[in-house]
């Protein structure tokens, strides 16, 4: 390598290869750095912020262009244009992920553009906020950030085999939402009945009409699971999802609410209004979301993707 920019007291080296001409820039470790425990630490930082099973993906914004970003725990990001074609227009940007002065950095290869003089290369962690911020754009703004959430409940749902996502009496909740469950899983008990979960599908269409459905699943001793679908509408308005109760699928389930104390509340009331959808890890990992009332904060709970 030839040394190419190197100043007392540096914080950065750049070097320069000598048979391909690739520049390579070194960063600068505190004194006594532990390199096994400096690796160990990025590479903890990697799969906890981009984890290999991650579902979802995230976005880059430049100025006002919008890109969706996919296999960032790689160290190659894939992207292509917010709405635009993922075959056709994907590019692929390798990067390094480096830590300086406490701060993770996320350095790609080369530089992105936007507009005629825009350019970006570099950004840091904001922990508090789970996003990359820009340190190095020249007339521009960049940062790396969560996807929409309500979209990408949404986008999951319209997968074609998706397992949806799932509520279940282990699930992170609010009391009230808890003491509805535990209602619901009283009453099943008097009748030697486990309830299992309530998951959030798409149904397709029924009778002419297309539906999603909160479908409730439990179990009877010595026999197999059984379940029943309730049937619902949902509008998406950026991150807030209001479901709209329509019907039961069979007189079985307008049965259950006759039946089993509890159902019809969670069904009818708990499960039919507004929601505004929100991170529970990270604003980045989103295997679990929050749905929170919008007419009552008491009223919130998490759900898990089933596509892992």
């Amino acid at each position: 390598f030839e040394v190419i920019n190197l100043p007392e007291d540096a914080e950065y080296a750049m070097l320069k290869g000598k048979k391909r001409g690739t520049y390579t820039r070194l960063t600068r470790l505190e004194e006594g750095t532990d390199f096994e425990e400096y690796l160990a630490d990025i590479n903890s930082f990697i799969d906890k912020t981009f984890p290999e099973t991650g579902i979802n993906p995230i976005l880059l914004s430049l100025d006002d262009s919008l890109f969706v970003v996919q296999e960032a725990n790689s160290g190659i990001i894939s992207m292509f244009p917010f709405g635009g074609d993922e075959i056709s227009e994907t590019t692929t940007h390798p990067f390094l992920i480096t830590k300086h002065n406490g701060k993770y950095y996320m350095r790609f290869r080369d530089g992105f553009t936007a507009g005629d003089d825009g350019s970006v290369k570099e950004f840091v962690f904001d922990d508090e906020n789970d996003q990359f911020l820009a340190v190095d754009a020249e007339n521009m703004t960049a940062k790396i950030t969560g996807y929409d959430k309500g979209l990408f409940i949404m986008q999951t749902l319209e997968e074609p085999g998706s397992a949806g996502w799932e509520i279940t009496t282990t699930s992170s909740m609010s009391e009230t939402m808890k003491a509805a469950f535990d209602k619901i899983v009283n009453s099943f008990k008097t009748r030697n009945i486990t309830l299992n979960n309530f998951r959030l599908l798409n149904y397709g269409e029924k009778d002419g009409t297309s539906h999603y459905t909160w479908r409730l699943t439990y179990k009877e001793r010595g026999k197999n699971a059984a379940s029943l679908n309730y049937f619902y509408d949902i509008q998406r308005d950026g991150d807030k999802l209001t479901f709209t109760y329509e019907k039961p699928e069979s007189n079985n389930g307008e049965l259950m609410f006759s039946i089993i104390d509890g159902v019809q509340d969670m069904v009818t009331n708990l499960f039919s209004q507004g929601f505004t959808v929100s991170k529970n890890e990270s604003n980045l990992i989103m295997s679990t979301l929050k749905l929170t009332s919008v007419s009552n904060p008491d009223v919130w709970f998490v759900i898990a993707n089933k596509e892992q």
